[in-house]
């Protein structure tokens, strides 16, 4: 009962980010740009910055579902606000309700930090929103505090590519490294955009993380001698868990990943920034 009560008091802003994702995903694809499609996504942006939307006090739960949507939100900024054609007073007000998201996630995750969502994939996830966030306003601050939270989470992975909070999950710990992968490998590319090799950070951990993961996908038993536990995936396998191999692959071209992305393509995920195939994927892929 209080997980339909949550997807139903979730729905509309779910809805509200599958939508400005898609929007700012076929403003991308263009050709030439959609400038109404533009100017629609900085509209959504700009009604929900008017009513200072999720910026109140929230439950636990809550404050998980702002970290995710901060970063849908900064990124379907990012993929509209170059289009010269869009209102300067709006792009400055979802602007200002960006950076009041993006402070509040961040001081929330700050905070608290002896519990287990201040230290595992959910602090992952803000560290990538807030730095989504640091590139749409051009902030160093919230720039240099996902770095930091990146390089806590790079720290924790183990020589044999393990993550302890997640190998914790027992039957879900496959499932809990696969969702931990997406935000540290956007930030990680983030990074190389901005000058920054996190991909090489402790002597290449987050490579070491990905091939454990990727191997547990044709065959889970190490996950589950390591944890004690038979694996069960968290609903099926599908593009949204695997979208983040399109900016791995262009940037790598790991074998490892190619039958996945044939198999599943095109790969996009909300959380990831829409439709990731459109934004990084190559059309040739090396031989598995």
């Amino acid at each position: 009962e209080a997980e339909r009560r949550y997807k139903e008091d979730a729905k509309p802003f779910d809805d509200y980010q599958k939508k400005i994702a898609k929007m700012s995903d076929q403003y991308v694809a263009g050709d030439p740009p959609q400038v109404a499609v533009a100017r629609c996504v900085l509209t959504w942006l700009g009604d929900w910055a008017r009513a200072r939307a999720i910026l109140g006090i929230m439950s636990a739960q809550g404050g998980f579902v702002r970290k995710w949507g901060l970063g849908v939100i900064a990124v379907a900024y990012l993929k509209v606000r170059g289009e010269p054609t869009l209102d300067g007073g709006n792009k400055k007000g979802v602007k200002i309700w960006i950076r009041r998201l993006a402070r509040t996630v961040r001081a929330e995750y700050s905070t608290g930090t002896e519990r287990s969502s201040r230290r595992n994939n959910h602090l992952y996830w803000a560290a990538w929103s807030v730095m989504a966030a640091a590139v749409a306003l051009d902030d160093s601050d919230l720039f240099d505090w996902s770095v930091g939270r990146y390089r806590f989470a790079i720290d924790q992975i183990e020589d044999d590519g393990t993550l302890p909070l997640e190998m914790a999950r027992r039957s879900k710990a496959l499932h809990y490294h696969l969702y931990s992968i997406p935000p540290l490998v956007l930030i990680a590319e983030t990074g190389a955009r901005n000058g920054i090799d996190l991909y090489a950070e402790q002597g290449g951990a987050l490579h070491r993380l990905i091939g454990r993961t990727v191997a547990g996908l044709d065959d889970p038993s190490f996950f589950a001698a390591r944890s004690g536990y038979e694996q069960r995936w968290g609903g099926t396998l599908n593009a949204a868990k695997l979208a983040w191999m399109e900016p791995y692959y262009a940037r790598f071209k790991d074998p490892a990943v190619v039958k996945w992305i044939r198999r599943f393509r095109p790969l996009g995920h909300t959380r990831q920034g829409g439709d990731l195939t459109l934004l990084f994927g190559r059309k040739k892929l090396v031989v598995e």
